[in-house]
């Protein structure tokens, strides 16, 4: 089994830096690079790059309101998390049919 991405450990991440760097490398349209694991002491870097690695999974670059509306202080994380994986499941669910 081939992998389609190049792995990538970020030690001392940071808010992103550099796994941020490598996922934004496209080849063939796909992404060259995964960030697989990124390690951060300081709590606020933390959020930011969980945050980061749940939204980089969105296609096409097409962020949905619903993370705006997290980071206007409108709604919270877990509501930001329960709105955007029902999304995706609407959205599975259409690409199927």
């Amino acid at each position: 089994m081939s992998t389609k991405y190049y792995p990538v450990i970020d030690l001392f991440a940071g808010p992103g830096g550099l796994g941020e760097g490598f996922s934004s490398v496209k080849r063939k349209n796909q992404c060259g690079f995964k960030s697989i694991v990124a390690i951060e002491e300081d709590e606020h870097a933390h959020q930011t790059l969980h945050l980061r690695h749940f939204i980089r999974d969105f296609k096409g670059g097409r962020i949905p309101k619903a993370y705006y509306e997290y980071v206007a202080g409108e709604i919270t994380l877990e509501q930001l998390k329960k709105l955007l994986i029902v999304g995706r499941a609407n959205t599975c669910r259409q690409s199927r049919k």
